[in-house]
């Protein structure tokens, strides 16, 4: 067995800073669409946050992913995601116009593909599928990473300018599912809002997680490493975000074990192959079976 590797404050800190800067790039608040007015003394909690998405490329083409029941608030209001920084002065929040796929529970997934011409127009990178991890595998004891936007730090209208969803990141670990949940589909981290610690051992408050609803759960490999030449570039997604559990569970944050939510996007990526084959029968003759079973041979992997 591998001698635990001891971790300092400083040191988690130092690992969740370049995480936090090495991620903000792949990340984006998904808001309501209120107004295309925005105003900064609005205290509307309609305006906050409803969750966090993931940019991905998939077959070459990005993509947003995020909860199913975030997508889903779709069906009574628009939803937006930024494609700059929060602090670009240009900043502003592009409709998702495209349909969201969706599964609902266990898995909670939606994903969202992202028209080429509104794409261009922001400096949002993707995650590529190849830092997609196959299986949700941590070795014992590694240090996981989650960066979304709570709630309660987020305001939104349509057509933002200026800074206005603001990003929280934590380092954590995976701890004990609660026994009535499937280890086949979830795992657990903990998450304590009452406290965290920062360089220098100083404590301060986390925001409650609503909002992280979405956010990806990274695996940072920095045990498995032990710490030798770790970047952040040799951490994988290993998670998707869904719950908080309340009760005697309420220090957990439960994630969808990344083979949960990999299969999920393998259907979609099919069903909108075999979609837009269908689209162009004039070249392909066939029917919405031959269409699947085509689109079966021809997706074979993210």
């Amino acid at each position: 067995m591998a001698e635990t590797l001891e971790i300092s404050g400083d040191q988690k800190v130092a690992i969740a800073h370049a995480m936090s800067e090495h991620t903000a790039p792949f990340i984006s608040a998904i808001n309501r669409v209120i107004s295309d007015e925005w105003n900064s003394t609005a205290d509307d909690p309609s305006a906050r946050a409803l969750g966090t998405g993931s940019f991905v490329e998939l077959r070459g083409k990005p993509y947003l992913i995020t909860n199913e029941h975030v997508a889903m608030e779709r069906r009574r209001v628009s939803l937006a995601h930024a494609l700059r920084q929060g602090d670009d002065p240009d900043n502003r929040a592009f409709r998702i116009i495209n349909p969201f796929q969706v599964i609902g529970a266990p898995t909670d997934a939606a994903i969202s593909r992202i028209e080429d011409d509104v794409w261009e127009q922001g400096q949002k990178m993707a995650i590529p599928a190849v830092r997609i991890a196959c299986a949700h595998e941590p070795v014992p004891g590694e240090r996981l990473f989650v960066q979304g936007f709570p709630g309660e730090f987020t305001r939104a209208t349509s057509f933002l300018p200026g800074n206005v969803a603001r990003p929280v990141a934590f380092l954590t670990e995976e701890i004990e599912l609660p026994e009535r949940l499937d280890a086949e589909f979830y795992f657990a981290l903990h998450y304590s809002p009452e406290w965290a610690r920062t360089a220098g051992n100083v404590s301060v408050n986390l925001p409650l997680p609503s909002g992280f609803s979405g956010s990806f759960v990274w695996d940072t490999k920095y045990v498995r490493v032990r710490g030798r030449n770790w970047t952040p570039r040799d951490a994988v997604v290993t998670g998707l975000l869904r719950a908080w559990p309340q009760g005697e569970h309420a220090n957990r944050l439960l994630g969808v074990r990344i083979e949960v939510v990999r299969a999920f996007l393998m259907r979609a990526l099919r069903l909108e192959a075999a979609y837009f084959r269908s689209l162009n029968r004039q070249k392909h003759s066939g029917d919405a079976l031959s269409d699947w079973l085509w689109a079966e041979r021809t997706i074979t992997d993210l």
